[in-house]
């Protein structure tokens, strides 16, 4: 190419201008890398420890709607456990996990209002519906949800309230396992007892036995 009236270097110059502005305008413009259910951000949750702590270490994560486009086709859910249906479409951006425990806790704050996160098992490609959840007003929102499989691949699906609500969001999320439920001690009383360790050739002996939870006394068994 051949432009006229320009000496080299202040064509190379102009160039690399708009090389420089063509760049920046796709930085601006750019959706985000999880915008879409098949390009999850992966959260690598710790292992729990087991009985009686059960508490899993949190894991922090910040990301952004800015600039996404909702999923094609858009997936959602009525009927969140905090009330309420899932806003569909909406601008979504996607995230992945493997459960490590039986309990997953989500604390959201978000720069737009009333957060939308959908909990979808299966495959992005035939998503199984988990439970969904609103945030508050003010962008917040806290979220628990028992009965998740330890091994068992999950995505979360991270919206706003509105068709073109957007903006960035951090939470953290942290997996740990229910011990309300937990064996903690077992023990049986034979009636009659004993006499001195031994019984009759013939006699007949009941075992009481009793069981202990987390949860909970003693139970009759």
């Amino acid at each position: 190419m051949v432009v006229y009236g320009l000496k080299p270097t202040v064509l190379v110059k102009r160039l690399y201008i708009l090389f420089c502005l063509f760049g920046f305008s796709v930085i601006i413009y750019g959706q985000p890398a999880n915008d879409d259910c098949g390009n999850a951000q992966v959260i690598s949750i710790p292992v729990p420890p087991s009985c009686p702590n059960g508490n899993g270490a949190t894991v922090s994560v910040s990301g952004t709607t800015n600039n996404a486009t909702p999923s094609n086709p858009y997936f959602f859910m009525n009927g969140c456990s905090t009330g309420g249906n899932q806003q569909a479409p909406a601008l979504d951006v996607w995230y992945s996990f493997v459960a490590t425990g039986t309990l997953l806790h989500i604390n959201l704050s978000a720069s737009f209002s009333r957060p939308n996160i959908a909990i979808w098992t299966g495959s992005c490609a035939s998503p199984i519906r988990v439970d969904c959840a609103i945030g508050n007003n003010t962008g917040v929102l806290s979220y628990s949800l028992p009965g998740i499989s330890p091994g068992t691949t999950y995505f979360i699906q991270i919206s706003g309230n509105t068709t073109t609500a957007q903006g960035d969001f951090s939470f953290t999320i942290d997996n740990d396992i229910d011990c309300s439920t937990c064996l903690t001690s077992a023990s049986l009383i034979p009636s009659p007892s004993p006499v001195n360790g031994t019984y009759l050739p013939g006699q007949t002996v009941h075992r009481m036995g009793f069981i202990k939870f987390n949860d909970s006394g003693p139970r009759r068994m």
